[in-house]
């Protein structure tokens, strides 16, 4: 009987040991997009793509434009939700959508949206996306990704 949970126990270890760390996720990030110092020196940003909610049937395509300290506009198309236009300049923080109408925005999702439209929001990923933990790998566009979740209830991830 010891002998088995012996075995459970290093068979638990061996598992969790097998995902990296967010910080190291990050941190490849970081580094196969140019590193630290291309990130600090940085002042304007534009790029596209494309978003999907996994579960959802909730996809899109996405534009964002973004510069220092605080100015970005971004654009979304998102099939079940129509057209989403967003931006911030001199601390206004705005939304236009088909669902909602033209809303500034405040509090929260004010401040949410300026964390993740900072040109250095990966620098400062704990600040952006709250305590983070690889839990699993998937597969996006026939590619190997790591899976995130966040472990605490910050705000910063919401």
């Amino acid at each position: 009987f010891i002998r088995l949970i012996t075995f459970l126990a290093l068979f638990a270890s061996l598992l969790s040991a097998q995902f990296p760390t967010a910080e190291a996720v990050f941190n490849k990030c970081i580094e196969g997009t140019g590193g630290r110092a291309v990130y600090e020196k940085t002042n304007a940003i534009l790029g596209s793509g494309t978003i999907e909610f996994v579960g959802t049937g909730v996809r899109g395509t996405v534009v964002v434009a973004t510069a220092r300290p605080d100015k970005a506009d971004m654009w979304m198309e998102l099939n079940r939700v129509g057209k989403i236009h967003a931006g911030a300049g001199n601390g206004v923080v705005w939304q236009i959508s088909e669902m909602r109408g033209p809303r500034l925005l405040v509090g929260e999702e004010r401040d949410s949206l300026l964390r993740h439209i900072a040109i250095d929001n990966l620098l400062r990923w704990r600040e952006t996306f709250g305590d983070a933990k690889v839990d699993g790998e998937e597969t996006v566009d026939c590619k190997a990704c790591w899976r995130m979740v966040p472990r605490s209830s910050s705000s910063a991830h919401r």
